[in-house]
């Protein structure tokens, strides 16, 4: 199979322990209540709206740099040929070396950016699914009836 299903990529490093361990976590930060669990859901994805736009911004820069970088190379070359046409070979082969360093650059600086990127992904997904757990053990703890409070009493 060329592409993996959908669920390999949700659920990718994530595991029920991790889950059931933050969601203990963040119920013992008070979080108790589904308006509150929904007001942290809340502020996660504004957290993660700005981790997502920063990512963005670090692959425009590289883009940007590299583009530079080659319009300057262009700019040189074409001056350096018509100054001196009849070493054209000598330019080229001159520019090879930045030309590796800026690519090798460029990539080492994208591989940083993915991963920064995949662990923000992590991050996130880990609140969520904590978040949503957590949701769901409250809203079970509140439909349970209260065996302390007397029915009768209560008439």
């Amino acid at each position: 199979m060329v592409f993996a299903v959908p669920s390999t990529f949700v659920f990718d490093t994530i595991s029920g322990p991790q889950i059931n361990s933050l969601a203990t976590y963040i119920l013992n930060l008070g979080f108790d209540t589904e308006s509150k669990l929904d007001s942290l859901a809340e502020c996660m994805s504004l957290v993660a709206e700005r981790a997502y736009a920063r990512t963005k911004m670090f692959q425009r820069i590289v883009a940007v740099i590299w583009g530079l970088f080659l319009y300057g190379l262009n700019q040189y070359t074409n001056v350096a040929l018509k100054l001196v046409p009849e070493e054209s070979t000598k330019i080229f082969v001159e520019n090879i070396p930045a030309i590796v360093l800026c690519a090798v650059v460029s990539f080492l600086s994208l591989v940083v950016i993915v991963g920064y990127k995949k662990a923000n992904d992590a991050v996130f997904r880990r609140l969520s699914f904590s978040a949503q757990e957590l949701k769901y053990r409250v809203t079970q703890t509140e439909r349970r009836p209260n065996p302390s409070i007397n029915t009768d009493a209560a008439r």
